[in-house]
């Protein structure tokens, strides 16, 4: 099984910037502010294009933090802030031109436009905005069913874009009723989501749709257990060191745009040669563990390491980004970015447990901490191997409890058990070694 978190290493080599923001989380939180804030940032960091696979790309990413409720994940809020000042300002931009129009009234009436759009739009309205921006937008939902209801509706069903806008790819919208045409070149889109285990599905239907393979996936069940809320002298104030740090992204974001050419990020020649050797192993992988259906997954999680890495690169030269056409990729953050995809290839095999029916009802974390349990077994065998896990003696009993309650597991005599599902059906295979 592999590391429960990202690697130490990672956060002692991160650019100042996000060395600051996640420096006073632990653990889970850590890890869910850093991937939601490279979410964030992906869509701050205009003009700045890599070719990958002989296409253009920019840096936006799909990310998504998938736990169950109360578990942790709302740490992810904090990172909207980064993009707060820059929304506001194309915002209070577009309303400034409406308003100039509005005294004479020549020509069509702008825009308005915005960064951060709500996953509540129509499709139309989602085409509108596209267009407006040419440098992105971020959809920031807490609650992934906010997109999926949407998603649902036929004035709403905006799969299409987040598919196309991934990759860039042009999209257009016709429509009879207003006389309406639309087209946008090269969409720009990131998304940060969060969401329980059953949000995922209404999201994406299935392994094999799409919009699956497109995002990054967090996963995690670490039980429920009450946290301190008691504040202490020296607390941190997250929001304002959040809202700090959103002058810089604001700073750099206006440089950026005033770039008349784009920058063109590049990795050097051993470092496409470690990619690809990655990823070629990562297929074989996934491919001898019958689990051909998430290849496309591990195909696009090569483009997502070029594109942390291009965020990693930018916020690391914040200061002369724009003194150079060229932005060769340091090794520091290449290792990064290779550390974190090789992380999260595992989850995109525990997400893809989601969509597999378990007769047992059990999440994909139960079924590989049962896999790491023999046939029979003493509590305090079961609360060591927990440790090695990771879990907390706590926890750990909650599991157990729950296991004899759906009769995975059988009590044999006080502080012993036996269980009843021996083989458990799951690939635990772990990339990161």
């Amino acid at each position: 099984m592999q590391n429960k978190y990202f690697k130490k290493e990672i956060y002692d080599d991160l650019p100042d910037l996000l060395k600051k923001l996640v420096g006073e989380f632990s653990e889970r939180e850590k890890d869910v502010v850093l991937l939601s804030s490279l979410g964030v940032l992906s869509n701050c960091i205009p003009n700045v294009m890599g070719y990958y696979d002989k296409k253009k790309h920019f840096s936006h990413l799909y990310t998504m933090v998938i736990a169950p409720p109360a578990s942790g994940k709302g740490s992810m809020g904090y990172s909207s802030i980064l993009i707060d000042k820059i929304h506001q300002h194309e915002l209070n931009k577009s309303r400034s031109k409406i308003k100039n129009w509005g005294k004479e009234k020549i020509g069509k009436c702008p825009s308005l436009d915005v960064k951060i759009l709500p996953g509540n739009v129509s499709s139309s309205k989602f085409y509108s905005h596209m267009k407006e921006n040419e440098h992105g937008l971020l959809i920031f939902e807490s609650e992934a069913d906010s997109i999926s209801n949407m998603l649902k509706q036929d004035w709403g069903n905006f799969s299409d874009i987040l598919r196309k806008a991934y990759h860039h790819e042009k999209i257009s919208i016709s429509r009879e009723i207003d006389d309406k045409f639309i087209e946008v070149e090269s969409p720009k889109l990131s998304m940060v989501i969060s969401g329980t285990p059953g949000q995922v599905k209404p999201l994406v239907l299935s392994t094999e749709n799409g919009l699956f393979s497109r995002f990054l996936y967090y996963y995690f069940d670490d039980g429920i257990e009450w946290k301190d809320v008691t504040p202490t002298d020296n607390f941190t104030d997250y929001t304002t060191v959040f809202k700090n740090s959103s002058n810089d992204i604001y700073e750099l974001y206006v440089e950026l745009e005033k770039v008349k050419e784009p920058i063109e990020f590049q990795f050097t020649d051993e470092q496409w040669e470690k990619l690809n050797c990655t990823l070629k192993n990562a297929t074989t992988i996934f491919l001898d563990n019958g689990l051909s259906s998430l290849s496309s997954s591990v195909f696009r999680n090569g483009l997502n390491l070029f594109r942390i890495a291009m965020v990693l690169s930018v916020l690391r030269n914040i200061d002369t980004i724009t003194d150079n056409q060229k932005l060769i990729c340091a090794d520091i953050d290449f290792e990064i970015s290779h550390s974190i995809i090789k992380y999260l290839l595992d989850h995109v095999i525990l997400v893809s447990e989601i969509f597999k029916k378990d007769k047992f009802g059990l999440s994909v974390y139960d079924l590989n901490i049962l896999s790491n349990l023999p046939k029979k077994f003493k509590r305090d065998e079961a609360i060591k191997i927990a440790g090695k896990l990771e879990i907390k003696t706590r926890t750990m009993d909650g599991y157990l409890k729950k296991w004899k309650i759906k009769n995975v597991i059988k009590p044999v005599k006080p502080g012993y058990y036996e269980k009843i599902l021996n083989n458990v059906n799951i690939a635990n295979v772990a990339i990161l070694k």
